[in-house]
């Protein structure tokens, strides 16, 4: 599968090179240099936001600017991967080592894994909410039977401020399919808040995977138009098509400020 980064050559704005001359060494200059670091900072969290794998620097020594640019280039790194959350767990990965070493990596050999997540995840949610450094977050499960873990954990770290802070992801991987859409849609249902649903996120890296958004849409109203006919929530297609076109589009376009 394709998984595209983005890769940053950061240089230090000036008019033209005559200006970028006279100001070195340029990056000595508070201002520049942090208007240079938000730049790249809201160029990391949208491609995070879009779901592409990764992002990157060339190596620091090749920086236009060289040393004066950012001697600490892991610890930039650090903070970037602080500001990223989307939470992908339960893959096994490589569980066929043969396969592996004949093929390589993301080759046909992950699968789903069977681990204890509760635990760890409110940990690690407690120690940045502890902090106040807890962003919006989206969490996915790859494993079904942890789809209430996920549903019921994300509810403890809610703050009443920010609506549909945290998010029980759209099923991913294995679960990228109606049947485990069905499932998820559901357990966030049962416990928490649909309409507060940020609905199909793009997390597989790919742009052929673009239309799954169409395809989560037909599994979310057929869901719901069954739910309707059985009588299990209002009759009202003015009532819940506003539900479908919050979960379908604008909670996202609100949550992840498009």
């Amino acid at each position: 599968m394709l998984k595209p980064i983005v890769e940053i050559y950061p240089v230090m704005p000036a008019k033209d090179e005559a200006e970028r001359e006279a100001l070195r060494p340029i990056g000595r200059d508070g201002k520049i240099f942090q208007e240079v670091m938000q730049g790249w900072t809201e160029i990391i969290v949208e491609a995070d936001r879009l779901g592409l794998w990764g992002a990157a620097a060339i190596e620091h020594h090749f920086w236009s600017e060289g040393y004066q640019m950012g001697t600490t280039p892991g610890l930039m790194n650090a903070y970037w991967a602080g500001l990223t959350k989307q939470l992908h767990l339960g893959a096994r990965r490589n569980a066929n080592t043969a396969g592996l070493r004949t093929l390589g990596r993301d080759t046909g050999f992950d699968s789903i894994g069977d681990w204890p997540q509760a635990d760890l995840l409110g940990q690690y949610l407690d120690q940045l909410a502890s902090e106040e450094a807890l962003p919006k977050t989206i969490v996915y499960n790859v494993n079904p039977a942890d789809n209430y873990v996920f549903a019921t954990m994300i509810g403890n770290f809610q703050d009443g401020a920010t609506a549909g802070k945290m998010q029980f992801g759209s099923g991913w991987w294995f679960l990228d399919q109606k049947e485990a859409m069905e499932w998820q849609i559901n357990a966030l249902s049962n416990v928490g808040l649909l309409s507060r649903f940020v609905g199909m996120t793009t997390d597989s890296r790919s742009f052929m995977s673009y239309p799954r958004h169409e395809y989560f849409r037909r599994v979310l109203c057929n869901l719901l138009g069954r739910d309707m006919e059985s009588g299990y929530i209002p009759n009202d297609p003015a009532l819940v098509g506003s539900l479908v076109e919050a979960v379908s589009y604008g909670n996202a376009k609100g949550y992840f400020g498009f």
